[in-house]
């Protein structure tokens, strides 16, 4: 299908992810720029008001140099499916649904990862549990664990020399602590969307 737009000359937004092997995202990418085409991904958690708070947190130096991040998503997977498409292993698993988010906001936020561990419970059929260790260019551990099965401490936790700065289930702000714990602040962003005055919360009125 996204073949198919490129080369009706249309500009592709799709729906994460992409594709599941590299060889395939490569492919696209490279049909992308032949047919001078945009070719995007909806990570939408790049554009929450919660990230730009998070952004000009980091941009502004106020956790200093980062040290280490830790990312963890998980929840007791309760969507009932009569067709049975989350336990198919052409349709992948926790990775590929939840933490290719993960993944990608940690990358948008603190620049590319070289992955060092990765394991999951797969055993032949699709992951519902997984862990990735990785580091920034800087040499900065990262943690990232998905689970379809357990609640986890669900948020982003970038610390640094300074301080810290912690992204959890609010859409619209994000917690700064120094590194000795005696001032913690909330921030938001005074702008939170560069397309309009919508509401922090993304919570519909209608």
């Amino acid at each position: 299908a996204a073949r198919a737009a490129l080369d009706a000359g249309l500009d592709v937004l799709c729906e994460k992810p992409l594709a599941l092997t590299q060889e395939a995202c490569r492919r696209l990418a490279s049909h992308a720029r032949d047919a001078g085409r945009v070719l995007a991904v909806g990570m939408t958690r790049r554009f929450m008001p919660s990230t730009r708070a998070l952004e000009r947190v980091l941009q502004e130096g106020w956790i200093g140099e980062v040290e280490s991040v830790e990312c963890h998503d998980g929840h007791n997977f309760a969507w009932s499916s009569a067709s049975g498409a989350y336990g198919r292993r052409d349709n992948a698993g926790v990775v590929a649904n939840v933490g290719v988010h993960d993944i990608d906001l940690v990358e948008h936020l603190c620049g590319p990862l070289t992955p060092d561990t990765y394991s999951d419970d797969w055993c032949g059929g699709v992951e519902v549990n997984a862990t990735m260790r990785a580091r920034t260019t800087s040499g900065a551990p990262v943690e990232f664990r998905f689970s379809y099965t357990h609640g986890l401490r669900n948020g982003l936790r970038i610390r640094g020399s300074r301080g810290e700065v912690a992204l959890g289930s609010d859409p619209s702000a994000v917690t700064v602590t120094t590194r000795d714990g005696a001032l913690a602040a909330t921030v938001e962003a005074t702008v939170p969307f560069r397309g309009g005055p919508w509401p922090r919360t993304l919570v519909s009125d209608r």
